[in-house]
């Protein structure tokens, strides 16, 4: 704890500033975990939870025990078919919500009524008005639905199982002979139907077939359909085929036609398309042709031979150049005859072409006007035959409807109704259930309990354990202090630590002076332990911290600064009628009022006469002056001072002193208060060192005594001469004057004495 102490006290006004700003921004009432106030909560939480348990309880013991008699009917429809897709139908999704708006009808309930005397059943005796209508609307009579199958579930809830059961059984038995009785009635009806349809198609058909026979002998044998019996047809595909071909023909020859043409206005392009059809084809052109050709390339090379050899200005050069010039004027001429003659045939064929086309044309057109006049022949031939069919079909669907309702049995039934399961009287009740009933009961009382828990706590500001303040004040706690024997007197509270050295409290005083020394050091002397407001031992933990102090050889002074109410005086049981308020008003000088106490090196400076004006004399000089006095004498100064927020008083004293202890009293303290206290002593630059756990509940805190058995004091017998030499250092020191006289410490010779007639061992 004094480690924990030591980490948290602030190192420099960077640190005060900072953790000041913290605690600026606490909250008015800061949320404590919820299973942490549940906990603190815990009797009120368990109050609740038993109370709902106690309810559910009590429901089970007297609520009344209800039974459910459940029976199972599977439900299947084939239902007479009478015409094609109608009879073929697939059922609707509805269709088992309608059979079980069928069960809950008014016959059916009427008859299972009749069948178990309702009147005279329990179930039924006390029913006002009409029963059926107590079943629609007030009983828990139920018919529902399966949703993943076809089965539909009846069932009743009642008091009296066997009642229950009979009746189901009687609706379930009356369902069923009513889905008898609607077939049997329906097969009936349907036959009647049937019969006469039957006879109707017949006459129908009758008249189709005369019909047609009719106009195939006014039309002859000639088929009509679309296949090779029909001779118009086949000659009409036949022309239409030819025709087809000859105008491809023609279109080729005009197409080649008129390239040729275009060709003999170009003599080069005559040329190139004779060489081509000469490329293409072997056998187009004629000898002579063929004579230029090797003639104009033989005298060709010639010429190329006599230049190289007599040269161009020769005369054998100019006679071969003739000779090839006149071959090549021949063959020109040669093409564009021979382009010339096969324009002449292109287009005597094409006219033959044309002809032909022209001719099959108007065969064509006559043969499809034939057709024409066929097909509306055929038209009238296919309706009778269509006519004469659907006929056929309609008396041979109506004759095998008929067969298959007279092998069906009356007994078969065209609604397949099976009970699959009987109802039976129930052996345990279905409701309440104690199970769910006690879960439910629980949960209530978990989820009632801990609304109450959180409104408790959120109505209840008081601190309740160390874990809930750390977080209220951002700060750890330096110690917890078990709580005292109510029935101890103020001196005996205040000096516990002396009275009973080995209990866990005085451990815990000690612990808070160890923590005291790792964190402040030999440098912060004045240590000042104030409250947020009355009530919270403040002055008791200020007293026995004086002791504890004084026991391990600290030479300790106890200042009762409460200028309102002080206590020191009663608790060390000293002259209190002269103190630190008439050494402020310049009545007193210090070393008058200075009292020794039983405890070795423990001095009590009493608050003496109180003021009118406690306020100002604390904020006066003469405050500090003492204190300083008292630190150059002393090693330790405590400070008693009043509440934080109730007076300004210890604001003033935490300014002037080294370091400021908060003291809480757990159960007590108010959370606002106790954030707003520490953020005033942080504002104003008090060295909070920490807070301090007072009252503490041992089974809060795991106290159980014991530990304190291990605890000893130091022995401070050699302390005295200590006490004296310091003490007689400043024998003569004198503080400036404050209201005209001086403010002195104790001299040497009665510090000396103070200690020498001290009958502490």
């Amino acid at each position: 704890m004094a480690n924990q102490l030591v980490a948290a006290a602030p190192s420099s006004a960077s640190d005060s500033y900072q953790r000041s700003h913290r605690a600026a921004q606490v909250p008015e009432q800061v949320a404590v975990p919820l299973i942490q106030t549940i906990w603190i909560r815990r009797w009120v939480f368990a109050a609740t939870v038993a109370c709902c348990i106690a309810a559910a309880a009590a429901y089970l013991a007297f609520a009344t025990r209800i039974y459910t008699s459940k029976a199972k009917i599977y439900v299947e429809q084939f239902g007479p078919r009478v015409m094609g897709e109608q009879g073929n139908a697939t059922r609707s999704d509805n269709y088992l919500h309608t059979q079980a708006e069928v069960i809950r009808s008014l016959p059916i309930l009427q008859d299972a009524l009749e069948k178990t005397h309702y009147r005279q059943t329990k179930t039924f005796r006390d029913v006002p008005g009409d029963p059926v209508v107590w079943l629609w609307r007030h009983s828990d009579f139920r018919v529902e639905v399966g949703k993943k199958d076809d089965i539909i579930a009846v069932s009743m809830d009642s008091p009296y199982p066997e009642e229950a059961a009979a009746f189901v059984n009687a609706v379930v038995d009356g369902y069923v002979g009513f889905q008898s009785q609607h077939k049997r009635t329906t097969g009936a009806e349907m036959m009647k139907i049937l019969e006469k349809q039957k006879k109707d198609l017949a006459v129908e058909l009758d008249a189709r077939l005369q019909e047609m026979l009719k106009f195939k002998r006014v039309n002859g044998a000639l088929s009509f359909r679309d296949d090779k019996s029909n001779i118009i047809v086949e000659r009409l595909a036949t022309l239409s085929a030819s025709l087809t071909a000859a105008e491809m023909n023609t279109l080729e020859i005009r197409t080649q036609a008129n390239q040729l043409k275009a060709v003999l206005g170009d003599p080069a392009a005559v040329t190139a398309y004779v060489q081509s059809r000469q490329m293409k084809e072997k056998d187009w052109g004629d000898r002579e042709y063929d004579e230029i050709r090797n003639h104009l390339q033989q005298y060709t090379i010639a010429l190329n031979g006599a230049l190289r050899v007599v040269g161009e200005n020769s005369q054998s050069p100019k006679v071969l150049q003739a000779n090839i010039d006149l071959l090549t004027k021949r063959k020109a001429e040669k093409e564009r005859a021979m382009a010339e003659a096969t324009y002449a045939d292109l287009s005597r064929q094409l006219a033959a072409a044309e002809e032909k086309e022209r001719q099959l044309r108007t065969a064509f057109e006559a043969q499809q006007k034939q057709a024409m006049e066929l097909n509306a022949k055929a038209a009238d031939y296919a309706r009778l035959e269509a006519e004469l069919d659907r006929a056929q079909k309609q008396y041979d669907l109506i004759d095998s409807r008929i067969k298959e309702i007279n092998v069906n049995s009356e007994d078969a039934g065209t609604l397949n109704v099976q009970v699959l399961e009987p109802a039976r009287a129930e052996e345990r009740p279905s409701r309440p259930k104690k199970s769910l009933v006690a879960a439910v009961a629980l949960l209530a009382g978990m989820l009632l309990g801990t609304g109450v828990a959180l409104t408790r706590d959120w109505m209840d500001r008081r601190l309740r354990t160390t874990d809930e303040t750390t977080m209220v004040l951002g700060m750890p706690v330096v110690v917890s202090v078990p709580r005292m024997r109510r029935r101890l007197s103020i001196a005996r509270r205040g000096r516990q630590v002396e009275h009973e050295p080995m209990s866990d409290t005085s451990e815990a005083y000690r612990t808070l002076r160890t923590a005291i020394h790792l964190a402040a050091g030999g440098d912060r002397k004045s240590i000042l332990l104030t409250s947020p407001t009355s009530g919270d031992g403040k002055s008791t933990t200020a007293s026995n911290l004086a002791i504890a102090m004084a026991a391990a050889g600290h030479r300790t002074v106890l200042v009762d600064a409460d200028l309102r109410r002080p206590v020191q005086h009663k608790i060390f049981e000293v002259d209190g009628s002269a103190g630190l308020a008439d050494v402020l008003s310049g009545k007193r000088n210090l070393k008058d009022v200075l009292r020794r106490t039983t405890t070795r090196g423990l001095y009590v400076l009493p608050c003496g006469t109180i003021p009118g004006n406690p306020a100002e004399m604390i904020e006066g000089r003469g405050f500090r002056q003492v204190i300083e006095a008292l630190k150059g004498t002393f090693d330790r100064v405590i400070i008693d001072s009043p509440p934080v927020m109730l007076v300004a008083d210890a604001r003033v004293i935490a300014a002037a002193a080294d370091a400021t202890l908060l003291i809480l009293r757990m159960n007590k303290s108010d959370r606002r208060l106790a954030a707003l206290a520490l953020d005033v002593l942080q504002r104003i630059g008090a060295n909070v060192l920490g807070w301090v756990a007072n009252d503490m509940s041992r089974a809060a805190e795991g106290y159980r005594g014991g530990y304190a058995y291990y605890a000893q004091e130091p022995n401070t017998d050699t302390n005295e001469g200590v006490v004296e030499q310091r003490t007689a250092a400043v024998a003569a020191t004198q503080l400036p004057r404050e209201s005209g006289r001086p403010i002195l410490v104790p001299s040497a010779h009665e510090s000396r004495e103070i200690v020498a007639s001290s009958n502490v061992t």
